[in-house]
């Protein structure tokens, strides 16, 4: 008797202990898949777990008994649904998706490597016409899929990608058909999830958003702003470009020439025009602020860009106007100022010093390509961004008309 209750004891411990082994094996392979991952038994069913690090957790029931046969199954599902959390699914979306795949583990969407099959597909495209009519749009979806991952089907791509172009009729429904072809040819070649096939309606194009075009700062205005600031290496950057009509990030590459006698700049840049043609090192003339009298006033600029007087620190390059953005932009009044541009439906920007300079010149008997030369780009790019000023040339020639 105790010998057959010895035996009986044995075996249902042996029992019970393989059952715990298989689970303890099973939740350590579903830790395994990533950080926070787990599963319990929730009635006899396998119940998900996803703790994030924000303490945030989501959690889904699976289709599945929680039963030894179906582990295999499972770990394929719960790595199906790892997979498209990666691509932008939240748990319970990811989980959806995944079961329609009837258990065949599956890859993590390379964008990439599709967008490069897809173009090597366009057999009878012309590079030109990839670089006109598909590559924009396409880098733009890369974008979203593959940096913000934050994107999980084609009418949300759609959107966030057409954004760029709204207001532009023909972009917009170029950049709607390169991207839909792409998503199509992922589905349909790829064989990407139906979630990626494009919508059936076609988004509107939108109205195009008003600019605010970058206000010209007055010459008291500019003598008033730098009045009130403490720091003078940022006053000497400020009277810089405000003079000389520099780009923000020209501060980078000042020099003298002729014994200290000429101020130049070696910046280089698109000019706008001709595909590659870009600025030149050029001389730098300057269009001195006026007091309240008229009289110019001479700040001895160039000298002391000769004895290297220190300038600010600008950032890295290319964030030169950022720099003096964050500088200005909680000053009582460049503040002051900004809602006086406001009332006119300007903006007072960095760029304003850059602006004043070429209304000044306006003022001139200076050809409007002379300008242009002055201020370091084409003709196109000037009369694109200001001819605005001159019409005001204009007026003041009616008004000696009509005196």
């Amino acid at each position: 008797m105790c010998r057959h209750m010895y035996i009986c004891g044995a075996i249902f411990w042996l029992q019970t202990g393989y059952r715990f082994m298989w689970e303890k094996v099973f939740r350590n392979q579903i830790k395994g898949i990533s950080k926070g991952w787990s599963v319990q038994n929730a009635r006899n069913k396998v119940w998900l777990r996803v703790r994030k690090s924000n303490a945030n957790t989501q959690s889904v029931l699976l289709p599945f008994s929680w039963q030894e046969n179906n582990v295999s199954n499972v770990l394929i599902r719960v790595r199906n649904i790892y997979n498209l959390t990666l691509d932008g699914n939240d748990l319970k979306t990811a989980a959806f998706l995944a079961e329609n795949k009837n258990n065949k583990l599956l890859n993590i969407l390379d964008w990439h490597d599709a967008a490069k099959r897809f173009e090597n597909s366009l057999t009878n495209v012309a590079p030109i016409t990839w670089k006109n009519k598909y590559e924009a749009a396409i880098n733009e979806a890369l974008y979203f899929l593959t940096q913000t991952r934050k994107i999980n089907n084609a009418a949300d791509l759609t959107d966030k990608v057409l954004q760029k172009w709204i207001g532009k009729t023909e972009q917009h429904a170029i950049s709607r058909r390169a991207l839909w072809k792409f998503l199509k040819y992922c589905v349909n070649r790829l064989n990407y999830s139906n979630v990626w096939l494009p919508p059936t309606e076609i988004p509107s194009a939108g109205k195009r958003k008003l600019k605010k075009i970058g206000y010209p700062i007055s010459d008291g205005q500019f003598l008033n702003l730098i009045d009130t600031l403490n720091d003078p290496k940022w006053v000497f950057a400020i009277k810089l470009c405000c003079v000389y009509g520099l780009r923000p990030e020209e501060l980078r590459y000042l020099h003298t020439r002729n014994e200290g006698t000429e101020l130049w700049t070696n910046y280089t840049k698109s000019k706008g025009g001709t595909k590659g043609d870009t600025t030149e090192p050029r001389l730098l003339l300057p269009v001195l602020v006026k007091d309240e009298n008229n009289k110019p006033i001479e700040w001895n600029l160039i000298n002391r860009i000769k004895i290297n007087e220190q300038l600010p620190s600008i950032g890295k390059s290319g964030q030169a106007g950022q720099s003096i953005r964050r500088y200005l932009r909680n000053k009582p009044m460049w503040l002051t100022i900004k809602k006086q541009a406001e009332l006119e439906g300007q903006n007072l920007v960095p760029y304003s010093f850059r602006h004043r300079y070429s209304k000044q010149l306006h003022k001139t008997h200076l050809r409007p390509k002379q300008i242009a030369d002055c201020m370091g780009h084409d003709l196109k790019t000037h009369l694109l961004h200001y001819a605005r000023f001159i019409s005001d040339d204009m007026s003041k020639e009616f008004d000696l008309i009509n005196a």
